[in-house]
């Protein structure tokens, strides 16, 4: 015989597959019918406070509920994406006034890099505004872009960069 679990409903008996196996059809004002499989939540453990023994049956979910675990699961997302594509970038800017002035670097977030180099913020780019990105390659090992930055920036690296970029 099936282990039985008793419900807050005194008319419903549960069995441990979760089946319900007793109504008392005079009393009983819920959906639930014999033979009918429900969803219920096994007892609160005995430390936990009363509100959860209360929702031994399940809580409600509302849409209001429903949105903030979306919300979370995105963020949870985001995260995990964020962690596992981290990207590095190594580019080359030219000068739009001087076309042969180009300058080397090595960013996290291109965007907001090339707008402090064309807004005057970096002193060795400040004089040779504004900028265009003319090459960028992405890495996902930030020890590897630096290292192909100081590469491009040596003088084996200007020759390879003036000749494949």
């Amino acid at each position: 015989m099936d282990y039985i679990l008793k419900a807050f409903l005194p008319d419903v008996v549960y069995t441990h597959a979760g089946v319900v196996e007793q109504v008392d059809a005079a009393d009983s004002k819920s959906a639930a019918r014999k033979g009918m499989p429900v969803r219920f939540r096994p007892p609160a453990p005995a430390f936990a406070s009363k509100e959860a023994s209360k929702l031994r049956l399940g809580t409600p979910v509302t849409p209001k509920l429903k949105e903030r675990r979306r919300t979370c699961q995105v963020k949870a997302y985001r995260r995990r994406r964020n962690k596992i594509m981290k990207r590095y970038f190594v580019y080359i800017l030219q000068s739009e006034n001087d076309p042969e002035r180009f300058y080397t670097g090595f960013t996290e977030d291109l965007d907001a890099r090339l707008k402090s180099h064309n807004s005057g913020h970096c002193t060795h780019t400040s004089k040779y505004t504004p900028w265009l990105v003319k090459t960028v390659i992405s890495f996902t090992d930030r020890q590897k872009a630096l290292d192909f930055e100081a590469y491009l920036k040596s003088g084996s690296g200007r020759a390879f960069a003036k000749k494949r970029f």
